[in-house]
């Protein structure tokens, strides 16, 4: 009985690692986002474009996106716009705030995902779930402290941020069991990179100047951001998807922002980030997450 008892504990230990492998390697997109020199919507139109050029050289990738229904492919399209859309708005809500308020205001995504993800898969709300994610959006209370009015506009396209993702994520779930992970990916990225071709024409009117071919540093730093932070670690993602709940998943990404400014703290020396409500925050999210990684997961987690 105990050897079979760890062997069913393998899977998930497994998805747990390639969740916080992917988790360290969104962190470290932070790092070549400063890196680059390029504004945001730039970024990710690039991001994108090289993301699915990387995706390209898989064998058989046409051949399993073929394979998925027509239905399906629409609703995998569909989460892939919420992707496009929500990285525009992480971008640009560090643009009217900065990138502590959009941190900040991004770990209520587990909070949203737990009144979503109930309500998509017809189960009742579990008051650890919430009670978690209040104590994540506290964490980063103390990580940041409060902000004055004139990040408003920042604040609310980071929530707008906030809550795409969580949606996507809710939505990833109920396709990711069913279909070849990379022909998913593929069909997200493709229809963010449509979603955020077709809105180039409208933030350049607004935002003259905004798109430039990339130099040679940049563009080393865009491939490493497509392919290593993106496809790899979206990846990891997707398939630890396939044993941890929505929930849980969107939880662990509050360590993203932990283990962003440590990086940056390293690569940056920005010691200066790492104060004492820093680290009362970093220890609250890690609790959160170790609590419900623990005794909160459901039974049979979606």
């Amino acid at each position: 009985m105990p050897k079979r008892s760890s062997k069913s504990k393998r899977p998930l230990l497994a998805a747990q690692l390639q969740l916080h492998v992917a988790i360290v390697l969104f962190g470290f997109s932070a790092i070549l986002g400063k890196l680059i020199q390029l504004p945001g919507t730039a970024i990710v139109w690039y991001r994108l474009l090289f993301t699915l050029l990387g995706l390209c050289f898989l064998p058989g990738l046409i051949g399993r996106v073929l394979r998925i229904p027509r239905p399906a492919l629409g609703r995998i399209a569909l989460i892939g716009v919420l992707l496009g859309l929500h990285w525009l708005t992480f971008f640009e809500s560090i643009k009217y705030g900065n990138v502590s308020v959009t941190l900040s205001c991004f770990a209520s995504s587990a909070l949203f995902t737990a009144f979503i993800e109930p309500v998509f898969f017809r189960r009742r709300i579990r008051w650890i779930e919430l009670l978690l994610g209040a104590a994540v959006i506290l964490g980063f209370v103390f990580m940041f402290g409060f902000v004055g009015g004139k990040f408003m506009t920042g604040m609310l396209i980071a929530i707008l941020s906030a809550v795409l993702i969580a949606v996507a994520g809710v939505l990833n779930k109920s396709v990711v069991g069913q279909y070849d992970v990379m022909a998913i990916t593929w069909v997200e990225f493709l229809a963010g990179f449509g979603a955020v071709s077709l809105l180039l024409p409208l933030h350049e009117a607004l935002f003259p100047g905004q798109m430039a071919w990339p130099g040679k540093m940049d563009l080393l730093y865009l491939l490493l951001l497509a392919l290593l932070c993106t496809v790899w670690g979206y990846t990891l993602m997707m398939k630890a998807l396939r044993r941890v709940s929505a929930f849980e998943v969107m939880l662990s990404m509050n360590l993203e922002p932990i283990y962003g400014m440590l990086m940056a703290a390293f690569f940056f020396r920005e010691y200066e980030e790492l104060n004492l409500g820093f680290y009362l925050g970093a220890f609250l999210i890690l609790l959160a997450v170790l609590v419900y990684a623990l005794w909160g997961r459901p039974k049979n987690p979606v």
